[in-house]
């Protein structure tokens, strides 16, 4: 009885965190997505910049850590999740990409 009542406990815990990473994948891959524009898997640095004008191509090439010439998805959200100049590691900014100029 005390090993099913566990399982079972161990089960709903598991599906609430699947829950929750699931949502935040369906987030970012969707504004990954929408700044794919020609829907190749990848962002160039014009698609960048059509999304995120104040993106130079200093922070482009920071982005794209193999330097094959085009940011990946994992690239992307990598990119996003560094900690900027100024900014302590875990510290939010309180401005989302495009809401205002950055020093990247």
């Amino acid at each position: 009885m005390m090993n099913r009542l566990f399982s079972i406990l161990l089960l709903a815990v598991f599906l609430m965190v699947l829950s929750v990473s699931s949502g935040y994948s369906q987030k970012v891959s969707g504004q990954f997505i929408q700044m794919d524009q020609n829907k190749d898997g990848s962002v160039s640095l014009e698609e960048l910049q059509k999304s995120y004008p104040e993106m130079d191509e200093k922070s482009f090439k920071s982005a794209d850590t193999n330097n094959d010439g085009k940011i990946s998805h994992d690239e992307w959200y990598n990119f996003k999740d560094k900690p900027r100049k100024g900014q302590r590691q875990g510290q939010k900014s309180g401005k989302g990409y495009g809401q205002g100029k950055r020093t990247y």
